[in-house]
């Protein structure tokens, strides 16, 4: 899912690594969302790494990462 804000409004961004979008949408309650599935495999790579830096830049608000398992770091 992807979410533009105006200049004004600001948004969340919720990192996730193997958790589902309608988990992390429902906690969240009006505030706009932008979910990033980082992980859709079993570790954490350079191309996911890239995906949040990108994510992080445009995010009003840094709000969670959450896991659904531990996962490993790879370069």
């Amino acid at each position: 899912m992807t979410y533009e804000p105006t200049a004004d409004q600001g948004y969340i961004l919720v990192a996730t690594v193997g958790a589902s979008w309608v988990s992390v949408s429902t906690e969240f309650g009006c505030r706009p969302v932008v979910c990033l599935d980082l992980d859709r495999n079993t570790t954490f790579d350079q191309a996911d790494a890239l995906q949040l830096a990108d994510g992080i830049r445009k995010a009003a608000d840094i709000v969670a990462l959450i896991t659904s398992t531990t996962r490993t770091f790879t370069s």
